[in-house]
């Protein structure tokens, strides 16, 4: 399990914010799946990702403007419960709405990588998936085959390695907050 006040800031290249790295898989020299809370203080480019689909909700603030090469601008505010899915391979704007926003990114390596994001709302999963994560924008409680209880607290972020693609039953705890299921496989198994 991971959160954000357990995670050194790493400030980005142009200035504009702070990321926190909560999960790189399987290994963070050489990451599949990569899995972020960044604080963004003021308007400009995100990095290029080359090769690499991305997802972001914002969690806390006013919301962004994000303007992909190629697509129409979108709107993405805190309560949002869809993740907005863009291409790391295309030049990105973001434009701040009004304050400072902290953000989840999800990163994923398209040609190497097969990922699935639900919403937690939407139902708790039975996966045999090689990795599941539940990420929370409240605090909740996540219960796991055997019953256990895992206290969760607001952005935090609860993983489970699959290596032998076991069938796994959790739980969040009624009512489920705003949050997402992250299922990942990796593409050549």
């Amino acid at each position: 399990m991971a959160h954000p006040t357990q995670v050194e800031p790493e400030r980005w290249v142009n200035g504009g914010g702070w990321t926190r790295t909560l999960l790189a898989w399987p290994d963070p020299a050489r990451s599949l799946l990569r899995i972020s809370v960044a604080d963004v203080e003021q308007a400009g480019p995100f990095s290029l990702f080359p090769g690499v689909d991305r997802w972001f909700a914002v969690l806390e603030g006013d919301g962004v403007r994000l303007a992909t090469a190629g697509q129409a601008s979108v709107v993405v505010r805190a309560g949002d419960e869809q993740l907005h899915a863009f291409s790391g391979d295309a030049a990105t704007n973001c434009e701040l709405l009004g304050g400072a926003t902290r953000d989840l990114n999800v990163m994923v390596r398209r040609r190497e990588a097969r990922t699935t994001i639900r919403r937690l709302r939407d139902g708790d999963p039975r996966s045999d998936a090689e990795f599941l994560a539940c990420f929370v924008c409240d605090a909740a409680a996540l219960t796991t085959d055997d019953e256990a209880a895992i206290p969760l607290a607001r952005h935090a972020l609860a993983w489970f390695e699959n290596p032998a693609r076991e069938t796994l039953a959790l739980k969040v705890a009624a009512p489920a907050p705003r949050g997402w299921w992250i299922e990942v496989n990796r593409a050549d198994r």
